[in-house]
């Protein structure tokens, strides 16, 4: 048994540094680029490379690490336009070519797959009281541009919502969009069904177990309460 703990430096996030933690070094290195890998204490790993106690990704809140970071060093400058949330719940790291070619979805970058790296950002996923999403990434927020809403549901058989980040939630009310997207409002906020799932929602609604309400998407995020794009947000305020 060891007891170490591994943090992935991305360089750039104009002249910051992102950091990732993750405690499989050799797969994240095939999907992050630019990395510089720094040894900490702190997090046991098993021989085999897995965390001894795997965390409850029901409504789980952030890792005591995350917190312990954001207390000692709470002045870390926010990122813009570095990570990406798209419309099938997937997530997608931005560098700086990427963000040149265009806004998010149309420049989407390098889609994370690693089960561990995706628990890690899901269980340290929130909101500012501007409706900004952000990944706390210890010390630093990476502020979050989506595709569509915050959240991205999986129904499951007997209707209950899991999130993309693995939280369940409790659905509030069905919405539909002129182009037949589906969207729950929840306790957790507002989000998109899974595309998937779609003719699962509408034989419910087909049996009267959902009334829907047609919305206009353009109007979600002000009816809601979030914003799509955090990084035009910043600069509009430059």
């Amino acid at each position: 048994m060891v007891s170490k703990r591994f943090m992935v430096v991305i360089r750039g996030c104009r002249n910051k540094r992102v950091m990732l933690q993750s405690n499989a070094i050799a797969k994240l290195s095939q999907i992050l680029k630019s990395v510089t890998l720094y040894l900490l204490d702190g997090w046991n790993i098993d021989d085999d490379g897995k965390r001894e106690t795997q965390p409850n990704m029901q409504n789980a809140v952030m890792d005591d690490l995350v917190l312990q970071a954001i207390n000692k060093w709470p002045h870390v400058p926010a990122c813009y336009g570095w990570l990406g949330l798209d419309s099938r719940g997937q997530w997608f790291l931005r560098d700086d070519a990427v963000q040149a070619a265009g806004p998010f979805p149309e420049g989407k970058g390098d889609r994370l797959t690693h089960d561990k790296l995706l628990a890690f950002v899901g269980r340290n996923y929130a909101a500012d009281e501007q409706g900004q999403w952000y990944f706390q990434n210890g010390p630093q927020r990476v502020y979050v541009e989506l595709e569509s809403t915050p959240w991205i549901w999986r129904v499951q058989g007997d209707g209950a919502l899991h999130a993309h980040t693995g939280h369940v939630a409790t659905a509030k009310a069905c919405l539909t969009d002129s182009e037949g997207h589906v969207y729950f409002s929840s306790d957790l906020g507002l989000g998109l069904v899974h595309s998937a799932d779609v003719p699962l929602v509408a034989e419910a609604i087909e049996r009267g177990e959902w009334t829907v309400r047609e919305v206009d998407a353009a109007r979600l995020p002000a009816e809601f309460d979030f914003v799509r794009s955090p990084a035009a947000l910043a600069a509009a305020a430059l």
